[in-house]
């Protein structure tokens, strides 16, 4: 009995291991090969396009100049990265516009793509949204070259405070557009932030009215480059609204939202470098409703490096004045800036220390009186500036 339950075992175990082994070893169907056909021509498909997006990634960024409006963000960024900044972007906004924009937002901090701007080197505007886009003013140069604004307004910011030569950062412009207090790092950075106390009429601030022989003054808070070129980037008063705008200038050109912000608050303002050869400022501040607003101009800027190589930053406080007079009675008081940090981008800020800080360029103007000083100077991170040319 024993030996004839076994054969029959035996013969049901081998007809298994057949069957197993010739499922094995089959070959697969017209099915299954036209599906591997499919997925190998998908991969290689992709493996080409990550290849070229990335060559031309790699193009822009050896030109010394990143170009936003070269190409369509579908030849350089996936569906997914397209679409992580393509919601900041208003529906308004079509064509190259949002290409353009596109492209700008992928190299911004996140925080700086709800209400951003781009002028490109020919001063054509880009903007998340058409609010944004019409808040946007072009500043053009005057017969003494000195920004303005259309109704002939002007803007100091830079005119003459940081006009000195690349070999020779002390040395002013032969003819001086006002008093001011200035920090300027070493070589290396690319990126600062800061709080700032943007001050109010009466309390921190006096400009006077303008007259025939005393033409115009405003007081103005705001950091930037001085090397490799001069950028200057931070925030406007205004006598008439005592209240204050962001403005931006490069050698490319200036600009400035109408967009304002409330006096008498800690503003936070950035600079940063987002590619080679472009520059953005951006202030996170209460607005005229008391509503927290942040908006970013960017520009473009030449030499200016994402890796910091050759710049150097700055900050400043000033009354920018035509033509400057140090006896008026004007003054500028409380700016307090606290926390600056820097760093070669946004992701790895340190404290802007000594070790941060050329301490041969710091200058206050006038030197030779007591109408500019500077209280609580903690580490250079920290500090309270005044201008008082009531003195």
């Amino acid at each position: 009995m024993k030996s004839s339950v076994k054969k029959p075992l035996a013969i049901l175990l081998a007809i298994v291991l057949i069957i197993g082994v010739t499922a094995c070893g089959a070959k697969p169907n017209g099915t299954d090969s036209a599906k591997r056909s499919t997925v190998d021509a998908e991969d290689s498909a992709t493996d080409s396009a990550t290849a070229s997006r990335n060559a031309l990634l790699a193009e822009l960024s050896k030109a010394d100049y990143y170009d936003y409006t070269k190409y369509a963000p579908e030849q350089l960024y996936t569906s997914e990265q397209i679409s992580s900044v393509d919601r900041y972007i208003s529906s308004e906004i079509t064509g190259k516009e949002r290409n353009v924009m596109v492209n700008l937002l992928m190299t911004l901090s996140e925080d700086d793509r709800v209400n951003a701007a781009y002028i490109d080197s020919d001063n054509n505007i880009y903007a998340t949204s058409q609010s944004v886009k019409d808040s946007v003013i072009l500043l053009e140069k005057n017969s003494d070259g000195i920004y303005e604004y259309p109704d002939g307004t002007l803007c100091f910011i830079g005119s003459d405070h940081d006009r000195y030569s690349t070999a020779n950062l002390g040395t002013r412009g032969s003819s001086g557009t006002g008093p001011f207090q200035r920090i300027i790092s070493k070589t290396g950075y690319s990126a600062e932030t800061v709080y700032v106390r943007l001050g109010t009429n009466g309390t921190d601030i006096k400009e006077l009215i303008p007259t025939v022989t005393q033409e115009e003054s405003a007081a103005y808070v705001y950091i930037g480059g001085a090397l490799p070129s001069q950028v200057d980037a931070g925030m406007q008063h205004s006598r008439t609204n005592d209240n204050w705008s962001l403005v931006l200038r490069s050698d490319g050109g200036a600009d400035a939202f109408s967009y304002r912000f409330k006096s008498n608050q800690n503003a936070y303002l950035k600079f940063y470098v987002p590619s080679d050869g472009n520059v953005t400022v951006a202030c996170y501040a209460y607005d005229m409703n008391n509503v927290p607003q942040n908006y970013s101009l960017t520009r473009t800027a030449a030499g200016w490096k994402t890796n910091g190589s050759g710049c150097a930053l700055k900050r400043l406080t000033t009354i920018g004045q035509k033509p400057e007079n140090t006896a008026l009675g004007e003054y500028h008081l409380n700016a307090a800036w606290t926390n600056a940090m820097i760093g070669q981008s946004l992701t790895n800020l340190q404290t802007w220390g000594a070790a941060q800080t050329d301490t041969t360029k710091i200058e206050s103007y006038p030197s030779s009186s007591p109408k500019v000083w500077v209280t609580n100077l903690t580490q250079y991170s920290a500090e309270t500036d005044n201008i008082d040319l009531r003195k």
